[in-house]
């Protein structure tokens, strides 16, 4: 296979990992290839493996921008698989996980 070029929105620092999954998806898809459904999942799940992950530090710019980024969001809720991106805890609540009522 010899690729001359990729999407735009493949990120430059990690290029040859993502054509390569692209290229497995494709290989591994039934006859009956639907593209659209093709570039829905491949979307959603390149979304999710860039997501960024537990432990993983972000300085305050970054926190800005993934806020800012979020809320030009159709769904700033959920990520493409449905998990929740947004989790509200009452005062109450964060208290209640550190044991703190009571008192």
């Amino acid at each position: 296979i010899i690729i001359k070029g990729h999407p735009n929105w493949i990120n430059e620092y990690n290029e040859i990992e993502h054509i390569k999954f692209i290229i497995e998806l494709v290989i591994s898809r039934e006859k009956n290839f639907d593209i659209l459904k093709f570039r829905n999942h491949l979307a959603a799940t390149m979304a999710c493996k860039a997501s960024i992950k537990a432990n993983e530090s972000l300085t305050n710019e970054d926190i800005d921008y993934l806020v800012k980024d979020l809320k030009n969001c159709k769904n700033p809720f959920n990520c493409p698989h449905g998990r929740p991106t947004i989790i509200y805890y009452s005062k109450n609540d964060l208290e209640k996980l550190f044991k703190r009522t009571g008192f």
